[in-house]
């Protein structure tokens, strides 16, 4: 019993461990992936086939300021992004809105998530569309989730299977207490 106990919850982390979840976070350096247009690196990120969400979420960046200051209504911090799948980067999306505020936390607050469907698998690249960075601070961090064939987001299954395999252990565990 004991050999068996064993074996089903090392089952169960083995699958746990090896479970793909869909969800890549993005970092964008606001220093560094500018507009491909001028000549800067956007991130580059390779998917599957499908639907995936985009959520900016607090991660290396919150936000970020093309100027070296901060002046409501003119200069301020900004919630946005750029992407496209295409080298030509046309077309080219951003995602934004429209507003600039006192800090990047307040910028983070008022984001603005989007969704996109690629039809093939290939690459997608984001950047902040700013054609000079070398006064930019910050960046913005996003959160790219395949969703499920339903339109929702996929659940990630290691904590389920793991969440399992402690019950089955307490199951065991219990009946040994029982059974002495």
């Amino acid at each position: 019993m004991r050999k068996l106990l064993i074996v089903l919850t090392a089952g169960f982390l083995v699958f746990a461990i090896l479970e793909v979840v869909n969800s890549e976070t993005v970092d964008i350096n606001a220093l560094v992936n500018g507009s491909p247009l001028s000549g800067f690196t956007p991130v580059s990120l390779f998917l599957n086939a499908g639907t995936y969400d985009v959520t900016p979420v607090i991660g290396t960046y919150t936000a970020w300021n093309p100027w070296p200051w901060v002046s409501l209504p003119d200069y301020g911090w900004l919630n946005s992004y750029t992407y496209s799948f295409d080298l030509d980067w046309d077309p080219r999306y951003t995602i934004s809105d429209g507003q600039k505020y006192a800090t990047a936390i307040e910028a983070f607050n008022n984001h603005v998530n989007t969704s996109f469907t690629m039809a093939s698998d290939g690459y997608a690249y984001f950047w902040v569309s700013d054609n000079a960075l070398d006064d930019n601070s910050g960046g913005i961090s996003l959160d790219v989730t395949l969703q499920n064939n339903n339109g929702n987001v996929a659940v990630p299954e290691p904590a389920t299977l793991l969440l399992l395999g402690v019950g089955l252990i307490g199951v065991v565990g219990y009946g040994r207490k029982k059974l002495s």
